[in-house]
């Protein structure tokens, strides 16, 4: 009488093979799924920087007062400029351009960007200070003589 306890090789080889062939085809499931989900998804280019502004009023006036002056992406004409006024006001320029043409003027806030992971094309790091402006987006202060705006470096010259 043959043994029965075992199952033959000839009805497991197809059974293996069935559950290997499931297996392949549900990672392949989800490694699609997956692609789709990351290729789908995008993280909105206009969304506004998460920041907190500083309402602390000794703070404020301290870091206000490093941050006044004039700053430039070099010496040259066609370099931008950013001024920092006292008053609540900034000024975007270019070096050699007519007076008035091609200014843009705003004002600005004290803030820190609030912890938030952030692309890797932003340079600024979590808490960095920073002045928000009310159209021209945010200038990042690295330190008391460099800025970031709009990924260029700017350094104190005033």
């Amino acid at each position: 009488m043959p043994d029965t306890s075992r199952p033959s090789t000839a009805t497991s080889a197809p059974r293996r093979a069935f559950w290997l062939a499931s297996a392949i085809f549900l990672a392949a499931l989800l490694l699609g799924a997956e692609a789709g989900r990351s290729f789908l998804h995008t993280e909105s280019v206009s969304a506004d920087p998460v920041t907190t502004l500083l309402t602390d009023p000794a703070e404020r006036a301290a870091r206000q007062h490093d941050a006044i002056g004039t700053y430039a992406t070099g010496d040259q004409p066609g370099d931008r400029l950013v001024v920092i006024a006292a008053d609540g006001q900034i000024a975007f320029s270019e070096r050699g351009a007519q007076p008035g043409s091609g200014e843009i003027r705003d004002t600005y806030r004290l803030a820190r960007r609030d912890p938030k992971p952030r692309p890797p094309s932003t340079p600024a790091a979590v808490g960095q200070l920073c002045l928000t402006t009310t159209t021209s987006g945010i200038v990042d202060l690295l330190s008391l003589d460099t800025l970031i705006y709009s990924r260029d470096t700017y350094r104190r010259t005033k």
